[in-house]
């Protein structure tokens, strides 16, 4: 399996002006965190991004202001794939939960997906891919991702690619009283 260059999915990405993306089925802080990143950052160049969960976020997640950016309880099955360029999958190992269109990957002509990971029981299942199987969370990929594109690291972005970096490192219990502490949640 082989990974397309962070040029080639960043250049994908700024041809795209309609995305869907979906937290990952139970999302946990990185997910979150990898995808009100990106879309933050994609929402700063002009592009529209619909950002959607199937399931609710756990409770201590939801003190952060930038849940509101997510759809929760909507699914791939509420929108019609055709209106959008590019479906993004962020932080999914797998598809086996996912409605069969999404699994068998009956994507209009045209969509094109890209799937950005750092588990080791992804498949590739993107049209663009990048998975870093050594990085410890998704928002350290898509921190790399930002580095190489040259995005502005302001104060939104660094706090939601911390959240999910601390998190996926199992900090969870250590993170929110200090983000209350710092005023940022």
């Amino acid at each position: 399996m082989k990974n397309n260059t962070f040029e080639e999915i960043w250049d994908k990405l700024e041809k795209s002006k309609k995305i869907l993306m979906s937290l990952h089925p139970k999302p946990d802080g990185d997910s979150l965190g990898s995808c009100t990143a990106l879309k933050y950052a994609l929402e700063k160049e002009g592009k529209k991004v619909t950002l959607i969960s199937n399931d609710e976020i756990s409770e201590n997640l939801m003190d952060f202001r930038f849940t509101k950016e997510v759809n929760f309880g909507k699914n791939f099955d509420d929108y019609d794939l055709k209106d959008f360029d590019a479906l993004i999958f962020l932080d999914y190992g797998t598809l086996k939960e996912y409605p069969e269109k999404i699994r068998n990957k009956e994507f209009p002509k045209g969509l094109v997906t890209i799937n950005i990971d750092h588990h080791d029981t992804n498949g590739y299942f993107g049209k663009l891919n990048y998975v870093d199987k050594d990085s410890s969370s998704c928002c350290s990929v898509i921190f790399n991702l930002f580095k190489k594109a040259k995005v502005d690291f302001d104060k939104e972005i660094c706090k939601r690619l911390l959240l999910g970096i601390c998190t996926d490192c199992c900090w969870e219990f250590v993170l929110t009283p200090i983000l209350e502490n710092m005023e940022i949640l």
